[in-house]
């Protein structure tokens, strides 16, 4: 499944370079991605299961 998106961001990367003649639209389009991803998985907290367990 990885190498699916690596194709998809080859794709892109040569597409936005056609366009603009540069990459700076990947560069930003992945920072944007990323601080997506960061603040979709900011608010995940890990629960210790062995007190959830010892609980029950």
């Amino acid at each position: 499944m990885a190498d699916r998106y690596g194709q998809l961001r080859v794709l892109l990367g040569g597409w936005f370079y056609e366009l603009q003649g540069h990459y700076d639209g990947m560069w930003i389009a992945g920072i944007l991605f990323g601080a997506m991803a960061v603040a979709l998985h900011w608010p995940i907290r890990e629960s210790d299961e062995r007190q959830r367990l010892q609980a029950a």
